[in-house]
């Protein structure tokens, strides 16, 4: 996960929060569509956040990428160890 996609999302549930503290203030429709879409919002930030973690950890293209949860033993052995000969 590259630091900016990471800020993006976080600044994007910060943004669903902000707009779930404005819609306490309104009454009627105004109140629960605001509430609708700050969830939504907070959602869908938290989903790609999860997204862009799960795919800097993942191996998708084959690649060893480093990843902040695996154990350091692991992250030192997958990037020292040689590449497997074709044999």
């Amino acid at each position: 996960m590259s630091g900016m996609s990471g800020g993006v999302f976080l600044l994007a549930t910060v943004g669903g929060y902000w707009m779930l503290e404005r819609s306490a203030s309104h009454k009627g429709g105004l109140k629960q569509v605001g509430q609708v879409l700050g969830w939504i919002v907070i959602a869908a930030s938290l989903l790609g956040l999860a997204g862009a973690i799960a795919q800097g950890c993942g191996s998708m293209s084959g690649k060893k990428t480093f990843c902040p949860f695996t154990p350091k033993k692991a992250q030192v052995e997958s990037f020292t160890s040689p590449a497997p000969s074709g044999e």
